[in-house]
């Protein structure tokens, strides 16, 4: 039986003939989209558990993307395609999780999860409070600077939290903010739907998006989901040079995680305590300037901006 997109349409077979035909940037992005609908990075949602050996997968891992890429693709794509994209995505995480489908999960139970509205900037407020907490306990000195990374990971991880919780949160039982992010978001955009199809899909519609706002968006994206916020609600997000300093924390989180604390270059970060706060600060703002704009996140009126 074919896969199913979002809107209940045949997916087409990976190996489907007709790629061998298409140009390079074509037959890569086309891998690309595959490899990310199937496949996330650990550090996203993978439970980590240092004292069982590391990342915990629950949907099946770790997975080497190169691996992966070969067996799909090897009939129709060039190996020199297939290794470049590889080294990509390896260069993002060297081992991958399998990505949750929608069956995966009890609705009911993730939409429990997240707290009411009027609850999202009191969260991100106590999770700040335990990270200054944590940034005055003394540790041995050849584990200062692992333990400051961590502390700085996760100031951005609160922020990840405020930003999911709150825009979840939301667009639940808002047919208004549901209908802009459908027309607004690009997959969406570009998706089509048999006529026979819409009662159906739209039946189950708000549950699948739902699901996919916990599952597959990096919060982190902040450029991206600040589109998602200005699309849906007509939300005034911060531009990209107002918070260039946030953009640049995303990046050493990047380095933080996935090469441990090191740059491309292998230069090591060295974090100190002012700059954690530093970034406490800037995390703050950009939770107060979204939180304070309340009444658009609650219109039903689809035209309000």
């Amino acid at each position: 039986m074919a896969d199913k997109d979002l809107f209940g349409n045949d997916v087409p077979e990976p190996r489907d003939k007709s790629l061998k035909d298409e140009d390079e940037e074509t037959q890569l992005e086309a891998m690309r989209t595959w490899f990310h609908e199937n496949f996330q990075d650990p550090v996203e949602e993978t439970p980590y558990d240092g004292r069982e050996g590391g990342y915990q997968y629950l949907y099946g891992g770790p997975y080497d993307p190169k691996d992966e890429l070969e067996a799909h693709f090897s009939d129709t794509v060039p190996e020199e395609l297939i290794e470049k994209l590889a080294d990509e995505l390896s260069d993002q995480a060297i081992e991958w999780e399998g990505r949750a489908r929608p069956e995966d999960f009890d609705d009911d139970y993730l939409v429990g999860t997240i707290e009411r509205p009027s609850e999202h900037v009191k969260r991100f407020r106590a999770s700040i409070a335990s990270i200054r907490k944590l940034i005055e306990t003394q540790v041995e000195q050849n584990e200062e600077q692992f333990f400051r990374r961590m502390l700085f990971a996760s100031v951005i991880t609160a922020l990840e939290t405020y930003l999911s919780d709150r825009f979840v949160s939301s667009i639940t039982n808002n047919p208004a903010a549901l209908r802009k992010f459908v027309e607004t978001f690009p997959r969406f955009k570009k998706e089509g739907i048999k006529l026979s199809h819409i009662f159906k899909k739209s039946d189950g519609l708000q549950s699948e998006i739902k699901t996919m706002l916990l599952t597959e968006i990096a919060w982190h994206r902040l450029i991206f989901v600040g589109k998602m916020f200005t699309s849906t609600f007509g939300v005034d997000f911060r531009e990209p040079q107002d918070q260039a300093r946030l953009l640049q924390a995303v990046e050493v989180r990047h380095d933080i995680v996935h090469r441990g604390g090191k740059t491309k270059d292998g230069l090591e970060h060295a974090i100190a305590p002012d700059q954690i706060e530093n970034l406490i600060v800037e995390a703050d703002h950009l939770v107060s300037w979204i939180d304070c704009q309340n009444d658009k996140f609650n219109t039903n009126d689809p035209t309000v901006k």
